[in-house]
């Protein structure tokens, strides 16, 4: 999860030997031809990629390597 709507991802596709994951984006990431004066809808702009699904388990193996180094975080307060 993110704290801000600045980039999100979704499956687009897939099959046994690839994935096609879009990667959506939003406010600051918006590319700069996107930038105007009217607002565009959140995550109105995406980009996909397609990759084989070991180089998808690795990445997602060292992603959460890398998330072991943060704190986990508990529930808000009560309110």
């Amino acid at each position: 999860m993110f704290l801000e709507p600045v980039i999100a991802f979704s499956l687009a596709e897939r099959d046994t030997t690839a994935v096609t994951l879009r990667v959506h984006l939003s406010l600051e990431a918006l590319p700069p031809w996107a930038t105007g004066t009217e607002k565009p809808e959140i995550f109105a702009y995406w980009v996909e990629m397609r990759c084989p699904v070991e180089t998808l388990e690795s990445a997602l193996l060292e992603w959460n390597t890398e998330l072991e180094s943060f704190p986990v975080r508990g529930p808000g307060p009560q309110v």
